[in-house]
């Protein structure tokens, strides 16, 4: 489900949120600071995703990875978080001389 606002009937932010089992997980985000802090869009924004969860009877409510001291000043609790990256080569071929190529970076030959 997409959550979002409107400031004089343009939009200034969204957020993504995904329901699973009995979490509601928000992991990206993206808002017009410009526009929007003024209005307080992001905690609307957020307030409206919580209430949601709470009326689907959801337990549990998770954000995405960035903004850590607004939400420690809403009362979240950060959990560690890890990351894993798998890299496969390009076609076949290691990366190095794809980025490498002529002009240092592009397709090479």
């Amino acid at each position: 489900m997409t959550f979002t606002a409107s400031v004089k009937g343009q939009p200034v932010g969204f957020c993504l949120a995904v329901r699973t089992g009995t979490a509601t997980y928000a992991p990206f985000a993206g808002f017009d600071y410009s526009l929007s802090r003024e209005n307080y869009a992001y905690f609307g924004v957020l307030s409206e995703m919580i209430r949601w969860s709470i009326e689907q009877g959801l337990q549990r409510f998770f954000l995405g990875c960035t903004q850590y001291e607004v939400k420690q000043r809403l009362g979240v609790k950060l959990l560690p978080m890890a990351s894993c990256f798998n890299v496969q080569p390009l076609f076949g071929r290691p990366l190095g001389p794809v980025l490498a190529g002529p002009g240092g970076f592009g397709l090479g030959s």
